[in-house]
């Protein structure tokens, strides 16, 4: 399909931002039933200083006000971080699908998109209904969205993809961005909503490739079966991942959250397999 404008979710993506934000506030609210390290993550979640970054694609945008709700961090606002797009690509002239929108069109492009959604009578009550909420709050200002990175103006591409060295610069600054915002905050946590080709190359060509060059953890975490299967194989929608850093910004422990898998429901554990089959 061809496109002028970056598209927004789907009916079943908007399904399944619900039922992600229902799985977090249960996660939340059990913890305390739950392993120390599924511990750890509700309470850096439940952290009101745990600041939420959002691609600035507008199915990026409606993620994080739809499935983020539960988070105390989302009524600081959401920042939007251009360098977390999708790669870009288009037919020339044509389809701009991984374009973002100008500065002065994301929160209202979301906000049609989210107020569509609540008319949508194909949807689950429940969901139109999250849908409704989501749009009250983008208008009375319980949630805001930071567009100061986003730019002014939107630049159209004019070739069939965007390049491997541009995608991995991106990658790089995102990547240092958010450990300069987990640093400063109380709980050593951010959050960032993304997009799943993004994040594989993310694991793959960054955190991979600088783990195979330093023995230690990073290098054993990334020879593990979740740590090889994030290099070969894209999140699910709606996935959530935890990652732990170390001080030099290498990947030393990974877990799946919420009975997060892959596009292809290939998992880590038999506990996700499960989930996955239900699901």
């Amino acid at each position: 399909m061809f496109r002028e404008q970056d598209h927004g979710l789907s009916l079943r993506g908007a399904e399944q931002c619900v039922h992600l934000a229902s799985r977090l506030e249960s996660m939340m609210r059990n913890a305390r039933d739950r392993e120390e390290e599924c511990k750890t993550d509700a309470k850096r979640l439940s952290d009101p200083t745990t600041r939420i970054f959002s691609s600035s694609l507008t199915r990026a945008v409606e993620t994080s006000i739809l499935a983020l709700t539960p988070l105390p961090g989302i009524r600081h606002g959401v920042q939007l971080m251009p360098d977390a797009r999708e790669r870009a690509s288009c037919v020339p002239g044509l389809s701009y699908d991984c374009v973002a929108l100008p500065r002065g069109q994301v929160a209202s492009r979301a906000l049609a998109e989210l107020e569509n959604l609540s008319a949508e009578e194909e949807l689950p009550k429940h969901v139109t209904h999250a849908c409704k909420e989501a749009c009250q709050a983008l208008a009375d200002g319980s949630i805001q969205l930071d567009v100061s990175r986003v730019p002014a103006a939107s630049s159209r591409w004019i070739s069939s993809i965007e390049v491997d060295s541009s995608v991995d610069e991106r990658i790089e600054r995102l990547v240092r961005d958010l450990r300069e915002q987990a640093r400063s905050s109380d709980s050593r946590a951010a959050v960032c909503v993304g997009h799943s080709m993004l994040f594989l190359r993310l694991f793959k060509r960054h955190w991979a490739k600088a783990a195979k060059l330093h023995r230690g953890a990073s290098a054993d975490f990334f020879r593990s079966p979740l740590g090889r299967t994030l290099q070969t194989h894209a999140l699910a929608n709606c996935a959530i991942i935890a990652v732990d850093l170390d001080k030099d910004g290498r990947v030393v422990h990974a877990r799946l959250l919420c009975d997060s898998g892959f596009r292809d429901g290939i998992i880590d554990s038999a506990k996700d397999v499960a989930a996955w089959k239900k699901s």
